[in-house]
């Protein structure tokens, strides 16, 4: 019975022991736990300003894609419009057409310009001394 007792007290001496080291090993683990939330806390406040700051470009560039595409429809009518004055300017005017690699003996390539009417020889254009300059050229034949 004795040797009963006495294992028991050094079971219960143990058991203080190790029971007086918990708080010392807890600590540590607390304070590692708290650097890690405050880490935490100040990586979510990053994200966030992050996150504010993309929604602004986003809420930016939606704006400037509107104002494009308005300016897109503008300059789309405004094409046509030049599109119809150009069409009754040829009813007017005959317009020939010697694409920029085409072989071109003894003249330059581009449109050439005669006026239609009387004196003109049905059927044929008369040639305009010099062609219309090159941006010109490549308004007039770009396919829209």
């Amino acid at each position: 019975m004795a040797d009963l007792q006495r294992r028991c007290a050094e079971a219960e001496a143990r058991q203080q022991e190790a029971a007086a080291r918990i708080p010392e090993a807890t600590s540590a683990l607390m304070r590692q736990l708290e650097a890690m939330q405050a880490a935490s806390s100040q990586q979510a406040a990053a994200w966030a300003e992050a996150e504010r700051g993309l929604q602004e470009r986003l809420r930016q560039a939606e704006a400037a894609a509107g104002g494009a595409a308005g300016q897109a429809a503008h300059l789309g009518r405004e094409l046509e419009e030049v599109r119809a004055q150009l069409a009754a300017a040829t009813e007017q005017v005959g317009f020939s057409w010697l694409p920029a690699g085409a072989r071109c003996p003894g003249q330059r390539c581009g449109w050439r310009v005669g006026l239609q009417g009387r004196g003109s020889n049905p059927g044929k254009l008369a040639q305009a001394p010099a062609p219309l300059p090159e941006p010109t050229n490549a308004a007039l034949a770009r396919p829209w």
